[in-house]
């Protein structure tokens, strides 16, 4: 995910990771400034991604 971010330049202002001990999965959460069109294309190339199991705008 931060590959993405990074790759496509995307103003991040904030992210945090949450790991948890004997857990299979994680959750990443972050912050990025984007217009709707770039708000699409992220999502899309997210879901994409073999490890993540979910992509959304909360």
């Amino acid at each position: 995910m931060v590959t993405v971010l990074n790759g496509r330049r995307y103003r991040v202002r904030s992210l945090r990771a949450e790991v948890r001990e004997e857990v299979v999965e994680s959750r990443i959460s972050c912050t990025v400034l984007l217009t709707a069109q770039q708000f699409n294309l992220l999502l899309e190339q997210l879901r994409r991604l073999p490890a993540v199991v979910s992509a959304e705008n909360a």
